[in-house]
């Protein structure tokens, strides 16, 4: 293993000791949010006793409330985010299908991979985001992370080779559900046990071919406070193979005089998507941290799996504030 840092990186000293679009519900893309449930502490106490800090809240970020939020610049980079981010995107798309026929199948994948990494590359950019990597796996794994956000999507296709595991009814979504489809998104029937060695036999074909393939195994988004549980069903495929499966732990950071990330960057709750990503878009930039883990873990016990993989994920995670 070793240390990657995106073209998007920013300048930022080491990670402390340990400790310190598309939504995924049910572990993968797309679907309803559920208000996460805090392990130390009580929702409604207004303080989330794991930090000592006010327990944050899912409403939207008042712009009136911040100068940042506000004025002629703010606005400009919301209208030019609003308007480039949809254009990049449909710009790569048409470029990734255009190459596809001079390409033989073979070439297809590793094709499709760069597409979707220089895609992530520069909606991160778009967006206004910057990006720091610690210790990238070398090779095509399978990978779970903590999830936040659809910008952990966006900043993990910036970092790795690596298609996603979504639920099916994301495929019929329109825009979204083409974007999608074209990166080499699996298809999950979450209802279908029987569709599980299914998705196992995508997951292992995909590593074979060179990509990695990334799972948020704690079923929803949630505000970057702590580490909510993980989900045992949502690592069938990885115990049923045998997988070697890579950790990490995405956190972010917005500039000092603008709202914290737990509510400007990360979508969890009852956050509407319209609202919160024009907010997001309004922002001079934010920081994105991605920390994985130095050995991947591997396990026949989902259960076990699931257990091990927490712990070595909340070893590595940092409180979004």
């Amino acid at each position: 293993m070793q240390s990657e840092d995106s073209a998007s990186e920013i300048p930022r000293s080491a990670p402390g000791s340990p400790g310190g679009a598309g939504e995924m519900a049910d572990g993968v893309a797309g679907g309803h949010r559920e208000t996460p449930r805090l392990i130390d502490g009580e929702p409604g106490s207004g303080e989330d006793a794991s930090t000592g800090l006010p327990e944050p809240t899912s409403e939207l970020v008042d712009v009136a409330d911040w100068p940042a939020l506000q004025g002629p610049r703010a606005m400009a980079r919301l209208v030019f985010r609003s308007v480039a981010m949809p254009t990049f995107s449909g710009g790569m798309l048409a470029w990734y299908f255009a190459g596809l026929p001079v390409r033989s199948a073979a070439a297809r994948t590793g094709w499709r991979n760069r597409m979707v990494r220089a895609w992530g590359r520069t909606m991160l950019r778009t967006m206004g985001g910057r990006v720091r990597v610690h210790g990238a796996p070398l090779e095509p794994i399978f990978v779970v992370s903590n999830h936040l956000s659809y910008v952990d999507i966006v900043a993990l296709a910036s970092s790795l080779p690596t298609v996603f595991v979504s639920k099916s009814e994301v495929a019929r979504w329109p825009g979204i559900g083409m974007l999608a489809r074209a990166s080499g998104t699996i298809f999950v029937q979450r209802e279908n046990k029987r569709d599980l060695p299914k998705a196992a036999g995508r997951i292992a074909d995909e590593l074979g071919r060179g990509s990695g393939v990334v799972l948020f195994p704690e079923g929803t988004s949630g505000p970057g406070r702590q580490l909510l549980p993980f989900r045992p069903s949502l690592l069938d495929p990885a115990a049923r193979g045998e997988l070697e499966v890579a950790f990490a732990a995405v956190s972010y950071q917005t500039p000092e005089g603008c709202p914290p990330a737990s509510q400007a960057v990360c979508w969890w709750g009852d956050m509407p998507f319209g609202g919160h990503v024009t907010r997001l878009l309004r922002l001079p930039y934010f920081e994105a941290e991605i920390r994985f883990g130095p050995e991947p873990l591997r396990g026949s016990d989902r259960k076990d799996l699931s257990s091990r993989l927490w712990h070595a994920v909340q070893a590595l995670f940092e409180p979004t504030l």
